[in-house]
């Protein structure tokens, strides 16, 4: 029984010992926070412009998106030969966070993640993510270099 105790107690240390070693870097509360301040907006006719990037491709050509109240956005690809047919991030940026929500939730902690949102209009105008530490060097991510509202 006492080594079943001590077992335990071990287990115990370790356990909580290791809580945080794997921060990857993700602050869920403000991802949160601006969604929420995002959504609070109520932009339904905007225009962004996507640069996607990963290890294995490199820079990706840019992807110009514009978003209507009532119809399907419409998407521009800045090269025809670029491999890119649909916007692998979403086409809006409702879109955008969920592709961002989704990977969170099946996200290993060995992942690092890192996200800028633009002050303004709270998307997240960076994303990056990449296994291990090196978050800069990035593995694949997006970033979002334009943003115009259209009308509301």
């Amino acid at each position: 029984m006492k080594a079943m105790i001590r077992c335990g107690i071990i287990v115990s240390l370790m356990v909580s010992s290791c809580i945080g070693l794997f921060d990857n870097g993700f602050d869920e509360a403000l991802f949160r926070k601006e969604r929420a301040a995002w959504e609070a907006q109520g932009l339904r006719h905007y225009r962004f412009v996507t640069t996607y990037s990963s290890d294995a491709f490199g820079s990706r050509p840019s992807v110009e998106i514009t978003v209507f109240p009532d119809k399907e956005p419409e998407v521009v690809v800045q090269r025809e030969d670029s491999g890119i047919e649909e916007p692998y991030y979403g086409k809006t940026i409702d879109e955008v966070y969920q592709y961002i929500a989704d990977e969170m939730s099946n996200i290993r902690a060995n992942y690092s993640i890192r996200i800028r949102y633009h002050e303004g209009y709270h998307y997240p105008e960076l994303y990056s993510i990449s296994p291990g530490g090196d978050v800069d060097g990035g593995w694949g991510g997006f970033t979002i270099t334009e943003f115009e509202v259209l009308g509301e």
